[in-house]
């Protein structure tokens, strides 16, 4: 139902999202974007709103000891309290002992990562990422801007529109958030640029 890619650039982390929500056969689109800050970590989701909800709403990160690198930090303090969170807030499965909660990107420390619905923590090579039904088109995308001079927010909504153009599950508006070393950005959408041609 969803489209959520990160990039890094220079220095600064950017998230952006569409803003679909469809069950595969009809959609429509929601009024709160899927992107949000708490704390120190910016978020954009897929998966469940209940699991936003809970992310954005009921939450509250673990204190980071000083130094204390960020991909450690996520696995170690973050992901067990995400763990009772999920559990406490009712979303979330449990099957063979096996718990499975949602996907999302974190922007932390100049970084992106992907929490995976195992709530295993990556982190990429590339200076970018994908989650939700349009992951794949967009990642191309991504890969495929990466040798241009162009400023973040063209990549991604390049991306965006890309994806947009061929997955039935993500459609504009779009909007993006930015954080950099002295601040998150407020919220802001993406203008969708003129149709572009097909040959």
């Amino acid at each position: 139902m969803t489209l959520i890619v990160g990039l890094v650039h220079n220095g600064n982390t950017y998230l952006a999202s569409d803003s679909c929500a469809s069950d595969g056969h009809t959609y429509n689109l929601t009024a709160h974007p899927k992107l949000f800050s708490n704390s120190s970590l910016s978020i954009g989701y897929t998966s469940s709103f209940r699991m936003a909800q809970l992310l954005e709403h009921s939450f509250i990160p673990p204190k980071r000891a000083n130094k204390t690198p960020p991909l450690t930090y996520l696995v170690r303090d973050v992901v067990p309290s995400l763990r009772k969170l999920f559990k406490d807030g009712g979303y979330g499965t449990v099957s063979n002992n096996s718990e499975t909660g949602g996907q999302f990107l974190v922007a932390l420390d100049n970084q992106i990562f992907t929490v995976q619905s195992d709530f295993s923590v990556s982190v990429w090579r590339q200076p970018f990422a994908a989650v939700g039904s349009g992951e794949e088109p967009a990642l191309g995308a991504l890969w495929a801007t990466a040798g241009l001079k162009l400023p973040p927010e063209e990549r991604l909504l390049l991306a965006l529109e890309a994806t947009e153009s061929i997955v039935t599950t993500v459609r504009a508006p779009f909007f993006v958030m930015r954080q950099s070393q002295q601040a998150v950005e407020l919220l802001r959408p993406l203008s969708v640029s003129t149709e572009r041609p097909l040959s």
